[in-house]
C-alpha cells in the first residue's frame, strides 16, 4: 500500500512539473517611445498626426501595459516613466515640440538602455536612418519642398551664398 502512495505522489509531481507552474506574475508589456522633439514636429498637421498615431498605437496595448517616453533633443530627457495610456494622453496634450534640428540616435540609445526588453518606438517626421533599425517607426507629416541658405561668405566685396533645395 505504501508503494501505491509513492506512485501517486510521483505521478502528481510529474504532472506538476509538466504543467510548468509559476509563482511569478508575468510582467506587463512595456513600450518605450522616443518622440522627435524638433520644431518641424510642432507644425499643426504633423503634431496632430503624431498624437493620433501614437494614441491609436497605445490603445491597442493591453490595459496593464506601461509606457515610457523620451523626448529627443541635444539632451534627451525622460518625460514619462512607466505610465499608463491616460498619462501618455495628458503628456501629448501638453507636448509642444520646438527643439532645433538634432540627431535622434542619442535618444534611441538612451531608450534602449532604459529597458532592453521593452518594445522601442520612434515617432518622427524625419528619415529614421539605420540607427532605428531595431525600432518601430511612426512616420508623421508629409514632405514639402523648401530651400535653405546653408552658407554665406563675403570675399573681395562680393557676397557668396550657398542655397540647397529640398524636394524642389
Amino acid at each position: 500500500q505504501a508503494s501505491l502512495w509513492l506512485e501517486c505522489a510521483a505521478a502528481a509531481l510529474l504532472a506538476l512539473g509538466l504543467a510548468g507552474p509559476s509563482c511569478t506574475r508575468s510582467a506587463a508589456p512595456h513600450l518605450v517611445v522616443v518622440l522627435d522633439d524638433s520644431a518641424s514636429m510642432g507644425v499643426a498637421a504633423t503634431r496632430a498626426q503624431a498624437v493620433q498615431q501614437l494614441t491609436a498605437r497605445c490603445a491597442a496595448l493591453p490595459s496593464d501595459a506601461r509606457i515610457s517616453v523620451f523626448e529627443s533633443g541635444r539632451l534627451p530627457r525622460l518625460v514619462l516613466e512607466r505610465g499608463s495610456a491616460a498619462a501618455l494622453e495628458a503628456l501629448l496634450a501638453a507636448w509642444s515640440p520646438r527643439a532645433v534640428a538634432h540627431d535622434l540616435a542619442p535618444a534611441l540609445d538612451i531608450a534602449r538602455q532604459f529597458d532592453a526588453a521593452a518594445e522601442l518606438l520612434l515617432v518622427t517626421d524625419g528619415e529614421p536612418g539605420p540607427f532605428a533599425a531595431d525600432a518601430g517607426v511612426l512616420a508623421c507629416g508629409a514632405p514639402l519642398p523648401n530651400a535653405a541658405l546653408v552658407a554665406a561668405e563675403q570675399r573681395d566685396g562680393t557676397v557668396h551664398v550657398r542655397v540647397l533645395g529640398f524636394g524642389m
